[in-house]
C-alpha cells in the first residue's frame, strides 16, 4: 500500500561540500532549483538509503533492480568531480520552489556570495521515484537548506590558478612564431585571421 505524501516527514541529510549550486535562481539547464552534496567517504546515508528504497517499491513493488539511483560515487564522474575521493558519494536535490537558506545559527542567508560551491551544507528533503519515457528511478526533492560551514571555493578543474601558473614577468614570445604557426596550421585559421572575419 503506497504512503500518503501527507503522512511523510523530511529527512535532514548528513553535512556535505556544496557543488553546483543553483539556489537563489533555477539552473538554466533544469529549469529547477538545485544543489549537490558529495558525502565524503563513510558518511552515514542509510536514512536516505531507506527511504530511497521505500519510496521504489512503493511505486515499482518488489521488482525494482535496475532502477537509477541518486546515490553515484565520484568516481563515476571525474571529469567532474576530480577534486574529490573517488569513493566519495555525490547526490544531487532539485526543487521547483525556491529553498529556504540559512546558516549555522538559523539565520537567513541574503548575500548570494555566502553559498557557493566549496562550504559545507545540509539539506531537508523528501525522495520520490520517477517512471518517465522509459527511464525509472529514484529521486530527492530539495526543501530546504543549512549552510554548516565554509571551505575553499571549488574551481571545477581540479587546479587552482595560483597552481596551474608560473610567475609572469613579461613576454618573451618569438616574433617569428605566428608565422610559423600559420605554416603549420592544420585548420588553416592562422592567415585568414587578417581577413577582416571577426570569427
Amino acid at each position: 500500500m503506497a504512503t500518503n505524501n501527507k503522512d511523510r516527514k523530511n529527512i535532514i541529510t548528513a553535512e556535505g561540500r556544496v557543488s553546483f549550486p543553483c539556489v537563489f535562481a533555477p539552473s538554466s539547464y533544469s529549469g529547477k532549483y538545485e544543489m549537490t552534496l558529495v558525502f565524503p567517504k563513510g558518511t552515514d546515508l542509510s536514512a536516505l538509503q531507506a527511504e530511497a528504497k521505500r519510496v521504489a517499491v512503493d511505486k515499482f513493488g518488489q521488482n525494482i533492480k535496475g532502477l537509477r539511483s541518486p546515490f553515484r560515487k565520484c568516481s563515476e564522474k571525474m571529469e567532474t568531480y576530480g577534486e574529490f575521493d573517488p569513493d566519495a558519494v555525490f547526490v544531487t536535490f532539485r526543487t521547483k520552489r525556491q529553498p529556504g537558506l540559512v546558516d549555522a545559527a538559523k539565520q537567513p542567508i541574503i548575500a548570494q556570495n555566502e553559498f557557493y560551491a566549496g562550504c559545507w551544507a545540509r539539506v531537508s528533503c523528501r525522495a520520490y521515484a520517477y517512471e518517465n519515457k522509459g527511464n525509472r528511478g529514484v529521486a530527492f526533492g530539495l526543501q530546504n537548506i543549512q549552510k554548516t560551514r565554509d571551505d575553499d571555493p571549488l574551481t571545477g578543474s581540479g587546479l587552482k590558478a595560483e597552481d596551474e601558473f608560473e610567475a609572469f614577468a613579461g613576454s618573451s614570445e618569438d616574433p617569428a612564431a605566428y608565422d610559423r604557426a600559420a605554416d603549420e596550421d592544420i585548420f588553416g585559421a592562422g592567415p585568414a585571421a587578417d581577413s577582416g572575419d571577426p570569427f
